[in-house]
């Protein structure tokens, strides 16, 4: 007999799960022992497994929008768990990149990303009304993920070379069994219970092939693309920055450093969530837009300085603008394309991902090439001002449209 509990113990279930599969952003952090063991393995070369990671995370979100429907969310929850738990064993037992690029990057992301999406699609069906709401809300937890986690790594990690092959595996079986845990009481809505009534959701309904027709999801997907590359530059290399910022820093406080970026990160998600349902897209894209540029300029005062205070500065506004994309993709499928294909219609705009991935190997390669992050700040400005070129696109394509 189905069993369902009030939405806020759903939401709390699905706050959990997405905390803990914000491990993706923690890889600034949790690669700092492997780069030790193993030198000879470059910048791009490290980063190229967080760009395998956010690829395969993107496309496990396909595939469970594909299937979302037809199967419960605690089957994709738990598919999702064995597939993490998997994927860190053999990246624990990595000596070559190749076999890191398919634990950590292939299966992690597949897993998480199948994982994610069943948890967003059925917490906005739960909160029809507040999608805005909702999405910064659980998109917050999976951005404090990335904080909570890179520290408990850090903390436990043993010190000898190759202790994080222990730690990959205790984090795996950890992961496993709270998933495991929270996505066995996890209900999908009837409905009668989503806040909004059937007829209202089929008004606006967008079926995903007509998604792909709208110009409006190809500007606001190029939007995504270059707002979502500059923040993963900054990211993904995080703890390069403090290096160069400050250059005999302990790991513990690089950790906290670093961190910032993730604690900021996540709330923000939930204020870029209410401003989208109260002043809607085009200040959400635009306040993005801005704050990026804001990021890039200090960040350079940080280099150029080596000021720890400008240092966190540039994190605090670094991680507060990648804040504001995560809720603006959810709330923006759900507005403009409906909620009966959210799960596909969702994952076609976070398939961004792929692309604005190699953001994290391009920063990569200018720092092999440069030696330097100087000249990140210019690629940040580069994007945001892209970002800008789009979202005034589309409200002048919706301009002519009234």
């Amino acid at each position: 007999m189905r069993k369902t509990f009030d939405r806020k113990i759903y939401a709390g279930l699905a706050l959990t799960m997405l905390t803990i599969m914000g491990l993706i952003y923690a890889w600034s952090v949790i690669s700092i022992p492997i780069e030790r063991e193993f030198p000879e393995w470059s910048k791009a070369d490290i980063s190229l497994t967080f760009t395998l990671l956010m690829v395969f995370f993107c496309i496990g979100q396909l595939v469970c929008g594909y299937i979302v429907n037809s199967i419960k969310p605690k089957q994709s929850i738990i598919m999702g768990a064995f597939l993490l738990l998997l994927g860190f064993y053999i990246a624990s037992r990595a000596h070559s990149t190749i076999v890191l690029y398919l634990g950590f990057g292939l299966i992690c992301g597949f897993g998480a990303g199948i994982a994610y999406n069943a948890v967003m699609n059925t917490m906005i069906k739960w909160y029809a009304d507040k999608p805005g709401f909702i999405s910064g809300v659980l998109l917050m937890g999976f951005g404090a993920g990335g904080f909570l986690i890179g520290k408990l790594y850090q903390m436990c990690t043993p010190t000898e070379i190759g202790g994080w092959r222990i730690s990959f595996v205790i984090m795996g079986a950890a992961i496993f069994v709270a998933l495991i845990i929270c996505g066995l009481f996890f209900e999908k809505p009837l409905e009668e219970e989503q806040g909004i009534s059937q007829n209202e959701i089929d008004e606006y309904n967008s079926k995903p092939i007509e998604t792909l027709k709208n110009p409006i999801f190809w500007i606001y997907y190029l939007w995504a693309i270059v707002c979502n590359a500059a923040g993963l530059s900054l990211i993904s290399q995080g703890s390069g920055i403090v290096i160069q910022v400050l250059p005999s820093v302990n790991a513990s406080t690089m950790a906290t450093l670093v961190g910032i970026i993730s604690i900021f990160n996540a709330i923000g998600r939930v204020l870029f969530g209410s401003i989208y349902d109260k002043y809607g897209r085009s200040t959400s894209m635009q306040l993005v837009n801005i704050m990026f540029i804001i990021t890039a300029v200090v960040l350079f005062a940080a280099l150029k300085t080596g000021s720890i205070v400008i240092l966190i500065i540039t994190f605090i506004i670094g991680g507060l603008s990648y804040s504001g994309i995560p809720p603006t993709n959810s709330a923006f499928s759900r507005e403009y394309f409906g909620s009966k294909y959210y799960g596909v219609n969702f994952s076609l705009v976070n398939s961004n991902m792929i692309i604005a991935s190699f953001g994290s190997t391009l920063a990569g390669m200018i720092y092999d090439f440069t030696g330097s992050y100087n000249s990140i700040f210019m690629l940040i400005i580069g994007f945001a001002i892209m970002g800008f070129v789009c979202s005034t696109s589309i409200s002048a394509i919706e301009k002519r449209k009234k």
